[in-house]
């Protein structure tokens, strides 16, 4: 692997970013695309871009009683 190569992460890790950043903002649901290389949090212009983008994971997370659902929605 070249250094100059950047990193994709695995889902699991995407969802705890996302858990996390929900935690810390006090989001009750969200609808979002992470970056697989970067791990940022991006909001696309629209849905339909982020689905069809391979750079991308869009996942659905939800507050439950007893911490945080996250769903991968592509």
């Amino acid at each position: 692997m070249f250094i100059s190569q950047k990193m994709e992460y695995n889902v699991e890790e995407l969802k705890k970013v996302l858990i996390e950043q929900c935690k810390e903002e006090g989001i009750y649901y969200a609808l979002i695309a992470i970056d697989k290389q970067t791990k940022e949090i991006v909001l696309p212009q629209s849905l339909d871009n982020a689905l069809s983008n391979p750079d991308y994971c869009v996942f659905k997370c939800k507050k439950a009683k007893d911490g945080y659902e996250v769903e991968e929605v592509k």
